[in-house]
């Protein structure tokens, strides 16, 4: 691990502060319409000073990454793409137990290890076999999305993987409660429940829906809000971001218009700064 700074960094997109109820933090959904492949995302926090950019592959790499941060994190990835439509993300959940198992034979993580594998892996098998190699001790507190343009995602904490795509699923969601609820009904999520039911009652999963579904569930409290919303494309590799849910104003981020051979990194673009400062903020 780099710096305590970094493992904050890492989790601020994903985890509350103390005193802010767990109400207030993050939603993944993921929807399949025949060859296309959605991914959306609600980041919620504190602050509003979010940004993306883009990197090329270094020199142990074979991909470039679009990502998504926060002002003051430097070049750590709250989440973000690569070139060959592979995801990830993370949510809160209460803290596991680490399993002292995880530990044999793997190497300790640093927390740009999401980042690396955008840059090193193009489908969640490759990301997990990668993954395999770490103990990864720091998302105790975090359940890691991971999916790719074909279809397949996985869910992952510091034990290891927790859920894989099941043949008959049309759709995913993951909120801040560990998917082996589910199996209980031993939760409390209101936007869990909200979105399930509208991507199931869904004739079609698309773009508008993703969109309305981010909309329903997106924070508006005193202390919590949610920055920004994503609607991925995996399979054209394509995120269309709203900042501070307005959702009438997306900003349309193509990763090939990004990908120019050379360069490290883009710089980053903040949000504000696209769509303006809303008054009220």
């Amino acid at each position: 691990m780099k710096t305590s700074k970094q493992l904050i960094a890492f989790l601020t997109g994903c985890m509350v502060a103390v005193g802010i109820n767990l109400s207030h933090a993050c939603t993944v959904i993921i929807g399949w319409d025949g060859d296309r492949v959605l991914v959306g995302n609600n980041e919620d926090w504190l602050k509003y000073d979010a940004k993306y950019w883009y990197e090329e592959p270094g020199k142990d790499d074979r991909y470039g990454a679009l990502l998504f941060g926060f002002r003051g994190n430097g070049t750590f990835g709250q989440g973000g793409m690569n070139t060959e439509g592979l995801f990830f993300d993370g949510t809160y959940i209460d803290k596991i137990p680490l399993d002292p198992q995880m530990r044999e034979g793997r190497k300790a993580a640093k927390t740009q290890i999401f980042k690396h594998m955008l840059k090193r892996c193009a489908s969640v098998e490759e990301a997990l076999q990668y993954l395999d190699q770490f103990f990864i001790p720091f998302i105790r507190s975090a359940q890691v999305v991971i999916a790719d343009k074909t279809g397949d995602y996985a869910v992952v904490h510091a034990n290891g993987v927790v859920r894989r795509r099941e043949p008959e699923e049309r759709f995913a969601v993951i909120t801040n409660f560990h998917l082996s609820h589910l199996e209980t009904g031993n939760y409390t999520c209101a936007r869990y429940d909200q979105a399930h039911e509208r991507l199931e009652s869904a004739d079609q999963i698309t773009e508008q829906l993703f969109r309305e579904i981010l909309d329903a569930t997106h924070q508006d409290g005193e202390q919590v809000k949610t920055v920004y919303s994503n609607v991925y494309d995996l399979t054209n590799r394509v995120v269309h971001t709203y900042y501070l849910f307005d959702y009438t104003r997306p900003i349309t981020v193509r990763i090939a218009d990004l990908a120019t051979p050379g360069k490290v990194s883009s710089g980053p673009v903040y949000l504000r700064d696209l769509q303006g400062v809303r008054e009220e903020y």
